[in-house]
């Protein structure tokens, strides 16, 4: 068998040098369960339904006798009727006077699932003078067809016209990659998925592949869609899952370093891209691209897509790699899928045709998480755009953007400028837009703006 060299790829920025790394809420208590008892106490475990698991200990009472066989609904009863408090919930009662530890348990289960969610990526051409290998996640899993979610640059080929890989093949938790030579073309063969390209944009670094649902649940019953975290922040659990080398799926952890910062670096087409990336100090290699980032719940926080190799000053980088925040992710995916069409298979976002910068940032603590907003200035709004058509004016502060679908309204906050950037990827023809701004010391709010073909455009 012939063996087929894989494709790492290098990036430069300025004298830095990158590499692409090819390349629930709402849980409720299920059960409570007597374990084993000491001589004052005893002790309980908690089942959640999202797989979780807690211990909390209850004392037995005087000489280890008096509430020795008591069950802790026994107990709920007693302390509900001697206090009269009728009003008070099961769930709200082991929160308010019982001191749960977290199992270690619970975080296995976690990142046990979330390898259920993730696939390896090999994608090759007829003829072809490599593999590449990459990771994604299954972001959307329907009756028919699951859709999966990866780097761009993992799809793209320059041996193509239409720059997209012949071929594409998944492989599963517990499943190794095999290939053999058949004539002049590659085979893939084993418990392999085969995938199509459903579309994709170098401007984010984000493709979305399509398989059929029936074959990864024959691979693995258990396969699952990724959950997505409502949010992510500075210093929470960094846990990256992907194929390192090359070499089959594996786990690695660390921290959110940044939350949100921008890196500009030439992808696998050879153009210079600025992206939007959360920087983390999670241990990724070639390989790792297009893998989930995952937080301790097993929650997808964002998508792998990038390594530091060298220090400005051109030593070893240890441990800085970069991952595309899945907010942004999530509405490009959701992009790619809406607007794809057998002859279209990129983005299409909204253009207001103004240009705007941060002023008055500053840092916010809630107590536990920290952030960081500004206010967002309009310095510029170009002759007939849509701005101009809303009333926007040049020193406005955007406060608020709505957008009203057919189905839906939803108002979102502006106070950092990838805010307002990233929601004209969620925007669709036929919505209709609205903003409020401060001008001169006061609230006001715009003209709404019924959108159209010809306020997108195609990136």
């Amino acid at each position: 068998m012939k063996k087929f060299r894989l494709f790492i790829l290098t990036i430069l920025l300025l004298p830095v040098l990158f590499l692409f790394s090819a390349c629930g809420s709402g849980a409720y208590v299920v059960s409570i369960e007597k374990g084993k008892e000491f001589e004052n106490y005893t002790v309980y475990t908690i089942t959640y339904s999202d797989g979780k698991i807690s211990t909390f200990t209850v004392e037995n009472g005087v000489n280890g006798e008096d509430g020795k066989d008591l069950s802790i609904q026994e107990i709920f009863e007693a302390y509900s009727a001697q206090a009269g408090d009728d009003g008070l919930t099961f769930d709200e009662f082991l929160q308010k006077y019982l001191t749960i530890k977290v199992d270690d348990v619970s975080y296995q289960s976690a990142v046990n699932k979330a390898l259920m969610s993730t696939v390896d990526i090999y994608a090759y051409n007829d003829n072809p003078t490599g593999i590449v290998c990459g990771a994604g996640v299954i972001y959307k899993m329907e009756d028919e067809f699951s859709y999966i979610l990866t780097n761009y640059h993992i799809t793209y080929t320059s041996e193509r016209d239409n720059n997209v890989s012949d071929h594409f093949y998944l492989y599963q938790y517990g499943q190794d990659a095999k290939f053999a030579q058949s004539g002049n073309n590659v085979v893939a063969y084993g418990n392999c998925v085969s995938a199509e390209f459903v579309g994709g944009s170098g401007n984010y670094d984000l493709a979305v592949l399509k398989c059929k649902t029936a074959d990864l649940k024959r691979n693995n019953p258990s396969a699952c869609e990724v959950t997505i975290a409502e949010s992510y922040s500075v210093s929470e659990d960094a846990i990256a899952i992907g194929n390192p080398d090359g070499a089959g799926m594996s786990v690695s952890k660390g921290v959110v370093s940044v939350d949100s910062e921008s890196l500009t670096l030439i992808n696998a087409d050879q153009r210079e891209y600025t992206y939007r990336v959360m920087r983390i100090d999670t241990g990724v290699n070639g390989g790792n691209s297009g893998g989930g980032l995952f937080n301790n719940k097993g929650e997808l926080i964002g998508i792998v897509n990038a390594k530091k190799l060298e220090t400005n000053s051109g030593n070893v980088a240890d441990n800085i790699a970069y991952a595309l925040p899945i907010d942004n992710a999530k509405r490009v995916a959701d992009n790619i899928m809406y607007h794809s069409t057998s002859t279209f298979h990129g983005v299409r976002k909204l253009v207001f045709g103004i240009e705007i910068e941060e002023q008055n940032t500053k840092c916010n603590y809630d107590g536990t998480n920290i952030s960081v907003s500004a206010d967002c200035v309009v310095r510029k709004v170009n002759s007939s755009s849509l701005a101009e058509q809303m009333g926007l004016r040049v020193g406005d502060t955007i406060k608020t953007v709505t957008i009203k679908s057919a189905n839906t309204e939803k108002t979102y906050e502006i106070n950092r400028v990838f805010n307002l950037t990233d929601l004209t990827l969620e925007v669709r023809q036929g919505d209709t837009v609205k903003m409020s701004v401060v001008r001169a010391g006061s609230e006001t709010e715009l003209t709404s703006r019924f959108v159209t073909m010809e306020d997108m455009v195609e990136v």
